[in-house]
């Protein structure tokens, strides 16, 4: 079910890309959590998250394009972000907003330690590295190329930096 789940979520951002839509919304209805978490923040985030997934294979296919050729449609675009070891480095990206969009869905039983659970990954995921592995290496070189990556990459700081900041003001 997590493969079939994480497949969808490649799915969706991937789309989302040549077809500009909000990707998978959810209803207007926030619960809010005490700590100054919410659902409302949770959604906030996989926004701004689905907007740096965008920009980031939008970055890939650039570079991608440059050495292979055109990608000719958003079907081959598709499978290249969900099977391609070029684009394998987002899959954790993926998954996160997948997560996230599994709370979302069964607002009744979020609590207040599975959203911070997700805005703590989030943090942790979203640290660029020259000298890292993987995502945080990946992530760095998309940075230095990609000037829509760092506007939606400050953009999820920001969001980040805001539940931060709620959930200190509600715990004081």
């Amino acid at each position: 079910v997590r493969q079939q789940l994480a497949a969808l979520g490649l799915q969706k951002a991937a789309l989302g890309v040549h077809f500009g839509g909000e990707v998978a919304g959810h209803g207007e209805h926030v619960t809010r959590h005490g700590g100054g978490v919410s659902t409302g923040s949770l959604k906030d985030l996989r926004h701004g998250l689905l907007g740096l997934h965008k920009s980031l294979i939008v970055s890939e296919q650039v570079t991608y394009e440059r050495i292979y050729g055109r990608v000719s449609s958003a079907g081959q675009l598709l499978q290249l972000v969900m099977n391609d070891p070029w684009f394998a480095w987002l899959h954790p990206l993926s998954h996160l907003v997948v997560r996230i969009d599994v709370v979302l869905e069964d607002q009744d039983d979020t609590t207040l330690e599975a959203a911070q659970d997700l805005l703590s990954e989030a943090r942790t995921m979203l640290r660029p590295s020259e000298e890292g592995d993987g995502f945080e290496r990946s992530y760095y070189e998309a940075l230095q190329r990609t000037p829509d990556v760092v506007l939606a990459h400050a953009g999820v700081k920001k969001l980040l930096g805001t539940a931060a900041t709620a959930a200190s003001a509600a715990a004081a």
